[in-house]
């Protein structure tokens, strides 16, 4: 707890400390109850909705179990008003998205700068895309076009660096089957950035093929499965990335409608 509360700016540490502590001393609340309400405070304290809401009930006697829970079931219906309005947005977005994989837009520059302008897309976790583009002008010049098949001349990579793992996405059109060759190369690429950067930066590297499905072949999903299995390629569908999109911010509108109705 001290640890989380030393790292935030000088003004905020005090409203941190009053509320942890009028956590841990409220009347009724049991302390794996309590644990967990310091561990919500923490997450939710990166929010300035949150920190405006805390200081206004910390000005009141706030001691009692029914008024930490209060603050709570307060932030939680603000926290998932916001988030309704981000999926409201972002809906929209996705039938972009559907209409770009059912005209089989081309991977570049078009599919490439929607997926770097709404990263989300490809992980709903990703607020923000930061290519690597060093290594993503790397992977190019090692990995020429002319060795491409003359439909798929077209290469692109969007590379992507998360504390301690490494991405390679690689974007094919969205009517591409991918095949043993794509799967083969995927691990080519994982090979070379990782003889590239060694292990000075310390991370996993893996590649991510995105395209329209397997080729329909034993031996082909058997070669996915076995790269898989190696955490080193992953095959990712626009299909997968659509519908994982759909049912990731429907659940926030979902969750939104059933705390205003309880409200």
């Amino acid at each position: 707890m001290d640890e989380w509360i030393n790292k935030l700016p000088k003004h905020e540490k005090g409203l941190a400390k009053k509320i942890t502590n009028s956590i841990l001393s409220a009347e009724g609340v049991e302390i794996p109850k309590a644990v967990e309400l310091i561990k919500y405070t923490r997450d939710s304290f990166q929010f300035e909705a949150f920190k405006e809401l805390a200081a206004e009930i910390d000005g009141t006697d706030f001691n009692q179990s029914e008024k930490i829970i209060t603050l709570f079931k307060e932030w939680e219906l603000i926290e998932a008003r916001e988030m309704y309005k981000i999926a409201q947005v972002r809906l929209e977005t996705i039938e972009k998205f559907k209409n770009h994989i059912e005209n089989n837009t081309r991977e570049v520059p078009e599919l490439h700068n929607f997926l770097k302008q709404f990263p989300w897309l490809l992980d709903p976790r990703i607020m923000s895309f930061r290519d690597e583009v060093t290594y993503s002008k790397m992977l190019k010049e090692e990995f020429k076009e002319l060795d491409i098949d003359e439909n798929d001349r077209r290469i692109d990579f969007l590379c992507q660096s998360f504390a301690d793992s490494f991405f390679i996405i690689e974007l094919k059109r969205p009517k591409k089957a991918l095949s043993d060759k794509e799967l083969d190369q995927g691990f080519k690429y994982v090979t070379f950035i990782k003889s590239r950067l060694g292990n000075k930066l310390g991370k996993n590297i893996y590649c991510y093929l995105i395209g329209e499905r397997l080729v329909d072949k034993e031996e082909v999903r058997m070669k996915a499965e076995a790269y898989k299995r190696s955490n080193m390629v992953y095959v990712k569908t626009y299909g997968e990335l659509l519908s994982s999109a759909i049912k990731y911010h429907q659940e926030f509108i979902d969750k939104y409608n059933e705390i205003n109705c309880n409200a």
